[in-house]
């Protein structure tokens, strides 16, 4: 019996909730978040790529491959 009347309960706030249209502001918000969070995506996408972009090639590539060789070469048993 007390199940069912939770069930109503819930059944008339819901009802009243939707009459009141308190569900399209919760809805207009999600959307608000949506939209926010795909523009910063974006956003840092590009400050990503532009980083990418702007990184200096000047690596001694022989000097990387050997510092890998060393580190590799250690036995930490």
């Amino acid at each position: 019996m007390e199940g069912i009347s939770l069930v109503l309960v819930v059944l008339v706030v819901l009802f009243t909730v939707y009459r009141l249209g308190l569900f399209k502001p919760v809805v207009e918000l999600s959307a608000v978040a949506t939209r926010e969070s795909t523009v910063y995506n974006r956003s840092h996408k590009a400050i990503v790529a532009k980083r990418y972009e702007s990184m200096a090639s000047d690596v001694d590539v022989a000097k990387v491959n050997e510092n890998i060789a060393k580190i590799d070469a250690l036995e930490f048993d």
